[in-house]
């Protein structure tokens, strides 16, 4: 959708704890309304957007109504690590659609894993890894990379399936980065464009200034996090759960209306 994309390329340049929208002053003869839910109260309330939405406001005055002050800009490319799994020892990764890659970091190959099929990494105590087939035989019988040399899987043109994640991702690209003896985290590495595109904060089937509205300030807040610098124990930008955003990967574009989600 070539309108929707358009918006999307906004960026609420302003915090994600900017203040809400100030509550109405209670009266003498009036009332107050108290309620609670999932959220962290600061921000956008995502249905409240979804309210003016539904009664015909735009995506940036949503937004804007939420945070106040803020303004909208264009911002360039900048590249997020999604930590997936934390220390992980072993994960098994298929292949689905398609074929994917794996390779080391100094861009050594691995292996390419046809679609249909998986193969099991393990994380060894000196920092490498042994990548097993289904059989349980260990690809080149041997170990690859170590310290600073980590594994690499690039989707295309499928889909790579994270079993212990269970979801699948096809942007970017698996990267395992060394944790501690014989541990690693499992990032996806990614453009902050294809991130926002897995993100999975409100059902696609909201009205269209609702998701555009959404979009903008998940954006944010990817951008917000990469000025941040890393988040601890993950080695990543942000977690692929609630404690940042919800992001599943793949299977956002995959479900009910997915394609109005990413355009």
């Amino acid at each position: 959708m070539k309108k929707l994309i358009a918006v999307l390329s906004l960026l609420a340049v302003a915090a994600p704890s900017a203040s809400a929208a100030r509550p109405a002053s209670a009266r003498s003869d009036g009332f107050r309304l108290y309620g609670s839910g999932n959220g962290h109260g600061i921000g956008m309330s995502q249905y409240g957007a979804l309210g003016l939405a539904r009664i015909g406001w735009p995506a940036a005055k949503i937004v804007t109504h939420y945070y106040s002050g803020a303004r909208l800009a264009r911002v360039g490319p900048a590249t997020i690590r999604v930590g997936l799994l934390q220390n992980l020892r072993t994960v098994q990764l298929s292949a689905v659609g398609g074929r994917f890659q794996l390779l080391l970091q100094n861009g050594e190959p691995v292996d390419a894993v046809e679609a249909g099929s998986r193969r099991t990494v393990e994380v060894t105590g000196d920092g490498g890894y042994r990548v097993l087939r289904p059989d349980g035989s260990a690809v080149g019988d041997r170990t690859w990379g170590g310290p600073g040399n980590d594994l690499v899987a690039r989707p295309g043109p499928g889909r790579i399936r994270i079993s212990e994640w269970n979801h699948e991702l096809s942007r970017g690209e698996l990267r395992f980065v060394r944790a501690s003896a014989g541990k690693a985290h499992l990032l996806g590495v990614m453009s902050v464009e294809d991130y926002v595109a897995g993100v999975s904060e409100v059902p696609s089937s909201w009205p269209e200034a609702a998701l555009q509205a959404q979009a903008i300030a998940a954006r944010t807040y990817g951008h917000w996090r990469l000025s941040g610098g890393q988040r601890s124990g993950c080695g990543c930008d942000v977690l692929s759960s609630t404690a940042d955003q919800l992001y599943v990967g793949f299977d956002k574009e995959a479900g009910s209306g997915g394609d109005r989600w990413v355009g």
